[in-house]
């Protein structure tokens, strides 16, 4: 019987464990290029399992923007659809690589990165 509630207790814990969430960037696109005044847009999807409670996107190198997202309107917070946010490329850009990274958190407070390269010409 000790065994038996053992088991059952190790089965609830584990079914309490959720996933990460999942991002998948659609734009810009791996490698693109973009000059000085461009305007960048953001697009892509974050799904979860739970609850996502936070999303920021940022630049690490040139562009120097970090943007958390206010998600309070969000009817569906275990899937958030990034539609086009625009980030303009500064005049003052230096031609090179950027990075853009999204990263979301969820209920769990499980935490996920995505990121991609982009060329700034």
């Amino acid at each position: 019987m000790k065994r038996l509630l053992m088991i059952a207790a190790m089965g609830l814990m584990l079914a309490s464990c959720g996933n990460s969430p999942e991002i998948t960037i659609t734009s810009p696109f791996e490698g693109q290029t973009f000059t000085s005044g461009d305007i960048l847009l953001i697009g892509g999807t974050i799904t979860d399992d739970g609850l996502i409670t936070s999303v920021t996107i940022s630049s690490e190198i040139d562009l120097f923007f970090e943007t958390e997202l206010n998600l309070s309107n969000e009817p569906d917070r275990s899937r958030i659809v990034l539609d086009g946010l625009g980030v303009e490329v500064p005049t003052i850009s230096q031609a090179g690589r950027d990075i853009i990274t999204i990263t979301a958190v969820d209920d769990e407070s499980m935490v996920t990165e995505e990121s991609i390269t982009i060329n700034v010409e």
